[in-house]
């Protein structure tokens, strides 16, 4: 698949499933089952653009005997690419709100 064709899948990507689903075509293994529950990772709803990239959030357990989890905004590049960011958050509310903020102001939490 050329890259524009992948552009203007991500281009119609307006949900989380429709943001697996792409990544799933690219043949990423992100939002695998055996991928999520090894990470012990949950995404949360809403996705932030900027660009022809993809924002959303997600929380991770901070370590194997920590209950306590880590939120973050992670970027899917126009070739389906999944990108951490920088930072974490100790809250889901926080993770969303940097999420609009970096969509608002156009850059992305990963430095590309």
């Amino acid at each position: 698949m050329s890259k524009e064709q992948t552009k203007i899948r991500t281009k119609n990507v307006y949900d989380i499933d429709g943001l697996k689903r792409a990544h799933a075509e690219t043949g990423g293994y992100f939002f695998s089952k055996d991928t999520m529950r090894f990470f012990a990772s949950r995404v949360l709803e809403g996705i932030y653009r900027v660009g022809d990239h993809l924002l959303f959030c997600t929380s991770e357990k901070s370590g194997f005997n920590d209950p306590t989890r880590e939120y973050s905004v992670r970027t899917m590049s126009p070739e389906g690419r999944i990108l951490p960011g920088k930072e974490t958050y100790d809250t889901a509310y926080q993770a969303k709100k940097a999420a609009r903020a970096y969509a608002e102001a156009g850059t992305l939490p990963s430095g590309e």
